[in-house]
Order: structure tokens, then C-alpha cells, then sequence
């Protein structure tokens, strides 16, 4: 089993089998062999992925029957940008990935912590095989995660090297011992004295949510940013 079927406007990285159903339009032609969004694309990459409508489980099932006999897994972005799925679209997902012997595949490298600390399987209460973490598992440091059901993730098992069977998972950052001490030190952090943090900035006009990330903005100027930061270096000081 071969192909991947993903959906429209699903992003899963800038790689040759993601480069298929984002930016072109999948009219020029039908579902479920849209062009390549780029050029360069190998055909034998483009063979190997299948494109389906977003929240159409009717005609995404009719897509995985037809490819039945050679479709490993169908990937998605279960909160697809800013687009919520339809009531039981996930757990149709995930019946058809079973009934055709498949993997159903999370992408939660977006969703991944911030719709629950579960991610999208809390959330939205359906199981895949994988998921996929990033960006928010570390605030934007390099790390990530990829999680999955024991029989799944053990094709990762060194101990399987040298065989067909083995899946080679690596990576130049993994393990990035900053990030890692970060998230170490995070799960001690003193969330009373942050939330303090955040509302004293509030009361000196710097407006900030409780409990979540400090965004910068291209609209934020030199000038904000060393307000911003005389003003955290006086709150630190009131609330040691």
C-alpha cells in the first residue's frame, strides 16, 4: 500500500508529497489527482496522493473505495486552519481509514495543545493511529513528537534496523536540549505568579491574556518593544 490521501488545502510541510492541493485549484483537475502546486514535483510522488474535499466525508469515502487496495493512511489537519470539521467527520475518518485497512493520521502540529491538552483527540474525542506535534509543544523551538499506537511506532524500534520492517525516524535537532530543558522547567513554573505577571502588565497598560503566549506584531515598533520591556522588568520586580 502506497498512497496517502490528504485534503484540500491541508498543509503537511514543503516536501514533495505535500506540494499537491493547496494552492491550485483542484478544478483544473477533478478529485483525486489535482496538479502539483509547484514545480519539480516528481510524478511518482504525485502518484502516491490522493486529494479530497475537506468535510466531504461522502465523496472522500468514495475516493478511498476506489483506491481501497493501495491506501496506507489518510492524514489531516483535524482543525484545518480556521475551518472547524462537520459534526462526526473525524470519526467517519477514522471508520473508513479501519474498514480499508489504513491508518488515520493527525497532523497536530497546529492543534496539538491548543485546543486541549490532548489536542484534537481530547477535543474532538476520536482516536487516530498517529499524531503528529509541533511549534506549540515547544513555542516555536525545534523539537517535535510523533505519537501513535504501540504496534505502529514499534516500526521504529532500533532494534529493527537492518530490515524492511524498520522505519528510520532521525533528526538533526531531536532531542534539542534547550527546548527540552525548557519544557522540564515549564511543568514547575509558578502559574499563580504568572497569571500575577500577566495582570500587572494589564494594570500598567500593556494588554496581555493570562495564561497564554506573548505574541509580537509587525505593527508592534521598536518603541513598543522597550515599553513592553521596561514595563516587565518593573512588574518582575513587584512580584518576587
Amino acid at each position: 500500500m502506497q498512497k496517502i490521501l490528504k485534503f484540500e488545502g491541508g498543509w503537511h510541510g514543503l516536501h514533495d508529497y505535500a506540494m499537491v492541493g493547496n494552492w491550485r485549484l483542484p478544478s483544473e483537475q477533478p478529485y483525486p489527482s489535482p496538479p502539483p502546486d509547484v514545480g519539480g514535483i516528481p510524478e511518482g510522488a504525485l502518484r502516491s496522493v490522493l486529494v479530497a474535499p475537506f468535510d466531504d466525508l461522502d465523496r472522500t469515502a468514495r475516493i478511498a473505495g476506489a483506491h481501497a487496495d493501495d491506501l496506507a493512511a489518510i492524514i489531516v489537519e483535524p482543525l484545518q486552519r480556521a475551518v472547524r470539521p462537520k459534526p462526526g467527520f473525524l470519526a467517519g475518518l477514522r471508520e473508513l481509514a479501519h474498514r480499508h485497512g489504513a491508518l488515520l493520521v493527525f497532523d497536530e502540529v497546529v492543534t496539538g495543545f491548543r485546543l486541549a491538552y490532548g489536542g484534537a483527540r481530547e477535543h474532538y474525542g476520536v482516536l487516530p493511529d498517529l499524531a503528529v506535534y509541533g511549534k506549540a509543544l515547544t513555542a516555536g523551538f525545534p523539537p517535535a513528537a510523533i505519537a501513535g499506537r504501540a504496534d505502529v511506532m514499534a516500526t521504529a524500534d532500533p532494534r529493527r534496523k537492518g530490515s524492511l520492517d524498520y522505519a528510520a525516524l532521525s533528526g538533526t535537532l531531536s532531542g534539542h536540549a534547550l527546548a527540552c530543558a525548557s519544557e522540564r522547567a515549564l511543568r514547575a513554573a509558578d502559574s499563580a505568579r504568572a497569571t500575577q505577571f500577566a495582570l500587572e502588565l494589564v494594570h500598567r497598560g500593556i494588554f496581555t491574556l493570562p495564561g497564554t503566549k506573548l505574541y509580537l506584531s509587525l505593527a508592534h515598533t521598536e518603541a513598543d518593544v522597550d515599553r513592553t520591556l521596561d514595563v516587565m522588568e518593573d512588574v518582575l520586580r513587584v512580584i518576587r
